[in-house]
This record gives C-alpha cells, sequence and structure tokens, in this order.
C-alpha cells in the first residue's frame, strides 16, 4: 500500500488541494488538465543536481533528497505537478527500500529487463556515469525511479488524452478503458484513502490521493458525473476545463510564446487582429463584389462581368483561409483585389 498522497478536500462542487506549499482550489476536471501538462523529458536536470547524486545508495540520505526534490517541484512547476511528482517518488522508494532482499532483486529486474520504454530509459541514462538502472548510487537510483514514474505517468496520460477526444469519436473510450484495464492488472485503481477533517468550524470530506491513476479516476468520475467539458486550448494543445463559457478556446495557463501571458490573453489579442484584418478584408471586397454583381444584373449579356463575378467569389473562399491560417496578410489580398 502506498504511503504518500495528496490531500484534496471535495466538496461536491469544488476541490481544495491541502498542501503544505500552499492551499488552492480547482473546479471539477482542473486537476486532472493539469497533471497532464507535465513534461516528464524536462524533470532529469533536476534530478542529476540533487545533493547526493554521486554517493553510495543510502536510505536516510536517499529520503533527504526526495524532500529535497519536491521543494524543487514546488518551486518550479505547477501544484499538482509537483504533489503527484513527488508523491509518485517517495511512494516508489519506499516500495524499494521497505522490501526484503528478494523483492529488491525483483523490483529492480523489473527495470533493469524492461524494453517497452526503451527510447525513454536510453535518453534517461544518456550521458550518465553508468549504462544502466540500478541501486548502486543514490543517482542511479534516483534515475531508476524516473524511468519507473515516467512509465506510469505515460500510461495516465494516454489513458486521459483518449477519454478527453471520446465526445468526439468513440473509439477513443473504448481504447481509453483497454489502457486502464491493462494497468489495473498491476495497480490498484482506487488507490484512495478517505477521512473526515474538522477544521475551519466544520467537518470535511478529505481524500488522499496516491498515484496517477487514481488522481485520474477520481477526477473522471467527477467530470461524467457533472458533465464537465474537457476542451484543447487552441493555442498550446493542452486540455483545460472553461469555467465561465463552454466555447473557450484557450486556457488560462502562461501561453508558450510568451510565457508572461497567458493563452487567453494571446488568443484575445490575435482574434482582435484578425478581426481588424476581416473588416478590412470584408469592406474592401464587399465594394468590388456589389460593382460586378450591379453591372451584370443590369446588362445579364456581359459575359466578361459574369466571369468576372465568378472569379472574384471562388477567389474569396480560398484568400480567407490563407489569411485565417496567416499564410498571407491583408496587402497580398489587397493586391490581388485590384486585378477586379
Amino acid at each position: 500500500m502506498r504511503e504518500y498522497g495528496m490531500n484534496v478536500e471535495f466538496n461536491g462542487k469544488f476541490y481544495r488541494i491541502i498542501s503544505e506549499a500552499e492551499i488552492k482550489q480547482y473546479a471539477i476536471g482542473e486537476m486532472a488538465c493539469e497533471m497532464m501538462r507535465f513534461e516528464p523529458s524536462k524533470l532529469k536536470d533536476v534530478l542529476t543536481a540533487a545533493p547526493h547524486f554521486s554517493e553510495p545508495l543510502d536510505k536516510e540520505l536517499v529520503v533527504s533528497d526526495l524532500f529535497w526534490l519536491r521543494e524543487q517541484l514546488l518551486k518550479q512547476y505547477l501544484l499538482v505537478v509537483a504533489e503527484m511528482i513527488s508523491v509518485a517518488f517517495m511512494n516508489m522508494a519506499i516500495e524499494y527500500l521497505t522490501a526484503d532482499e528478494e523483492n529488491k532483486k525483483e523490483w529492480l529486474k523489473a527495470y533493469t529487463s524492461c524494453d517497452k520504454q526503451k527510447e525513454i530509459g536510453e535518453n534517461i541514462l544518456k550521458e550518465q556515469p553508468f549504462d544502466s538502472f540500478g541501486a548502486d548510487t543514490i543517482g542511479q537510483f534516483l534515475l531508476t525511479l524516473y524511468y519507473g514514474v515516467s512509465q506510469e505517468y505515460c500510461v495516465c496520460a494516454a489513458a486521459f488524452i483518449s477519454l478527453a477526444k471520446s465526445g468526439e469519436d468513440p473509439k477513443e473510450m473504448e481504447r481509453a478503458q483497454n489502457i486502464l484495464d491493462l494497468y489495473n492488472d498491476e495497480h490498484n485503481f482506487q488507490d484512495i484513502d478517505y477521512r473526515l477533517g474538522l477544521y475551519d468550524g466544520r467537518f470535511n470530506s478529505v481524500f488522499t490521493i496516491k498515484s496517477f491513476i487514481s488522481l485520474l479516476m477520481f477526477e473522471v468520475a467527477h467530470i461524467l458525473d457533472s458533465e464537465t467539458q474537457v476542451v484543447k486550448c487552441k493555442s498550446c494543445g493542452h486540455y483545460f476545463i472553461p469555467l465561465k463559457r463552454s466555447d473557450t478556446r484557450y486556457c488560462n495557463y502562461p501561453s508558450p510564446e510568451n510565457p508572461e501571458k497567458t493563452c487567453k490573453e494571446i488568443g484575445a489579442q490575435k482574434a482582435w487582429a484578425n478581426k481588424e484584418k476581416t473588416d478590412d478584408v470584408t469592406r474592401e471586397y464587399r465594394k468590388v463584389y456589389m460593382r460586378y454583381k450591379m453591372t451584370v444584373k443590369r446588362h445579364p449579356d456581359n459575359q466578361e462581368a459574369q466571369q468576372k463575378l465568378n472569379r472574384l467569389t471562388d477567389g474569396i473562399k480560398e484568400w480567407r483561409q490563407k489569411l485565417d491560417a496567416g499564410e498571407a496578410g491583408t496587402a497580398d489580398f489587397m493586391r490581388w483585389l485590384e486585378e477586379f
């Protein structure tokens, strides 16, 4: 049974993560969406900077480095990511450190002989002073944990993406169920503790979530029950929960284009720029269109005017696509319009 977990209060409408670092409120679905913003490949640099990375394996030093890791994660990552990654490392380390010698060998064997995620393993071991996973040094052990955590996370992410797409493609729901069923053969889906906490002058329902998959299942149950919509951001490509309008296209997280602004802010700027561009295009096109439309109406036998009108109406469709995609600018469109 896993010992560490992320404490989440749930009142039926929203969550509150109860952490030593901070107490933060989340809407239903937001914890899973935030977790899916994690990129495992970026964690390696943090791990290799651990204070006792080069020292022989020692239980107390490992625990010390894992608490150090949690502090670094809380500084550099979103709260859900920091808490759940820390939880995954802690529980996996305890599983090994508290095992007898025979089970330790079996535990290590699962990583030294596993080739299901060969590319991930090779990238983790690249430029390291050892060429295999193991537990001879703290660094080697941390990177072995990293390999195991990455595998668990990738399974969870694959299931989440399929579930998020299931509204558009029923096959994705089946794919997600297959992934979760395979994972359930080896791990406990419901790795969640429940207790009543008496604070703030009332009893509170507090859940301790101890694995990625448990977090996903906890969220999915409430997403389906509340009919919450999960949307893919048009800017960063990550999934998020629209809180006010169901047609919201951009999330409220830092934009990859400009981390000082959110995707929503960047999206609003683009929408305004596109609107101005579209308004200019529409106005100028309308002038030319009406000129030829009236000519054809007054002179039905004017074949040249009819042909130009046909070219104009066919061409505007292509130009709007180019303008929307950013493949052409307003000036390019105006030059084309001058032909008429």
